[in-house]
């Protein structure tokens, strides 16, 4: 297939993911997805499809992938291993792999197998070609492939960078996302910082976990920005983890706020338990130290020693937004 031809087919799937992105749509794949894992909630569902159908527009893909020089090279099979922690997490990697023209080997998440398989076979509908490029298979010894990108826990990281030392590899692990707030947030950014950190359930590697405030900041003045979301708590999964990790804090006598539906909790770690938000005190901007290996955004509105992401903007990345900063399509054309 030709690379305009590709395109098109992907504007296609973009199209189709619009529809899907409608709340008032009643397919049965949210019930499916639903009951595979319950952090798949229809909303957050509705808002992957959605924040999918902005990057399949047909000038963002053209203007992204016109940055590389994609000269006609041997196709490979490229092994892409996902990872199931939100939604589709996956989809930037099978696109990738399918615009430069390479062939997929993928192996989905157990906790997301069914929206994958379910776009996989959406996009085969659209284009039958792509199942001569595409494979779905449980990852086995006898696999035949040239290049593997994996995501998953850090203990999984040192396994695959053993597994796969003799093939090129991207093997990502467990990153998280920072705020940075200065006390001159308007109500706009506060609001959309929730967004940030409630979306997905905060499972994600771009949903903040960590707040960075300055010395004497009124931390309660989240508060009311935070109960926007207070229906997170309506899903079983994600109060049990509330009442759970409330429970230890008691226990154990730590101070901590409890806004009902996250409790926040001052630390020098970056990655809480789920229903946890840490937050961390400083004197000046410049002072701030985290591990930036670990952080895949930093929302700031004036920390301009860092790049900085905008309020609201971390669940709707661009396509050169790459996990862990590294540019996949660079890596595949290498």
């Amino acid at each position: 297939m030709r690379l305009d031809e590709t395109i098109n087919e992907f504007v296609k799937l973009g199209l189709y993911f619009k529809k899907l992105s409608s709340f008032e749509n009643e397919d049965i794949i949210y019930k499916q997805a639903f009951s595979q894992n319950t952090f798949f909630s229809k909303k957050n569902i509705c808002h992957a499809f959605f924040s999918l159908s902005k990057l399949l527009e047909k000038e963002n893909l053209n203007k992204w992938i016109s940055s590389y020089s994609l000269s006609k090279k041997k196709t490979k099979s490229i092994l892409v291993i996902c990872a199931g922690n939100i939604p589709l997490v996956c989809f930037h990697d099978i696109l990738c792999v399918l615009i430069t023209g390479n062939n997929l080997i993928l192996k989905p998440s157990h906790k997301d197998s069914v929206l994958t398989y379910f776009v996989i076979n959406k996009l085969i509908e659209i284009q039958p070609k792509f199942s001569k490029r595409i494979v779905i298979s449980n990852f086995n010894k006898k696999l035949s492939y040239d290049m593997v990108i994996s995501t998953g826990s850090d203990s999984a990281r040192k396994y695959f960078n053993y597994y796969f030392k003799k093939k090129p590899s991207i093997i990502r692990s467990n990153r998280t996302s920072i705020a940075i707030l200065n006390g001159g947030e308007n109500k706009k950014d506060l609001s959309s910082l929730a967004s940030d950190v409630f979306l997905y359930f905060g499972l994600g590697c771009r949903n903040v976990t960590k707040l960075y405030i300055p010395k004497g900041y009124d931390i309660k003045q989240l508060e009311p920005y935070f109960y926007y979301y207070i229906n997170n708590s309506s899903n079983k999964n994600y109060f049990d983890n509330y009442l759970y990790n409330k429970t230890i804090l008691k226990l154990s006598k730590q101070k901590f706020f409890d806004f009902k539906n996250i409790l926040l909790l001052n630390s020098v770690k970056l990655h809480p338990p789920i229903a946890v938000l840490y937050y961390e005190f400083y004197n000046k901007i410049e002072e701030i130290n985290f591990n930036k290996d670990k952080v895949q955004c930093i929302v700031s509105n004036n920390a301009i020693q860092f790049k900085s992401t905008s309020f609201g903007e971390c669940q709707s990345p661009k396509l050169n937004d790459y996990a862990d900063n590294i540019d996949t399509i660079s890596f595949l054309t290498s």
